[in-house]
């Protein structure tokens, strides 16, 4: 890593907690590049170096918490550990990610993390759900990402009293009970 790659990154930690102080006050249309600028105490031409407009930081923001997400799925052992590690990551980063999902921000924020993470978790259901032809892990995919999604949403919502373990142990255990129970049969799909 040498030093441009460094002040880069760090110019673009600025802009970004900049951005989401601003987008906590006003709604993102309010928000000018002079005024974001002023608080992030950067010239113009540092933020058109890297952004086109408000708009497209709040696309390039939205797809860098994306990323994040998605390296959560990538090689868990179990999921348990994915829930464990994705339970961590909204707790420690709450604050943004709701900044980012308000109202006057973009408020298909939780839909849209909702689909990347029903994409990125498909292969960890079809891989327990061995035995069903295609169109039932699919039904099962979208009845546990609902299911693990409302979980979040209630623990979110409740302010996060529960610590991560918990409700990852209560979303791992929805899961293997309710694949267990289609497995014998005892809840159809």
């Amino acid at each position: 890593m040498n030093s441009y790659d460094a002040r880069v990154r760090y110019t673009l930690k600025v802009i970004e907690d900049s951005f989401l102080e601003l987008l906590g006050k006003k709604p993102i249309a309010k928000i000018t590049v002079t005024e974001l600028c002023q608080t992030a105490q950067i010239n113009r031409a540092t933020f058109y170096k890297h952004y086109l407009d408000i708009p497209d930081l709040l696309e390039k923001t939205e797809e860098k918490l994306f990323e994040q997400i998605k390296e959560l799925f990538e090689d868990p052992q179990n999921d348990q550990e994915l829930f464990l590690k994705l339970m961590h990551y909204l707790k420690n980063g709450i604050r943004r990610y709701m900044v980012l999902g308000l109202e006057t921000a973009d408020p298909q924020l939780p839909f849209k993390t909702l689909k990347r993470c029903m994409q990125w978790s498909f292969p960890i259901t079809a891989s327990c759900a061995g035995g069903m032809d295609a169109q039932k892990q699919a039904m099962l995919h979208s009845m546990l990402s609902f299911a693990v999604g409302g979980i979040l949403s209630s623990w979110i919502q409740n302010g996060m009293e529960e610590t991560p373990e918990y409700i990852a142990r209560l979303a791992g255990t929805l899961c293997t009970h309710m694949i267990a129970g289609i497995k014998k049969g005892e809840i159809l799909l």
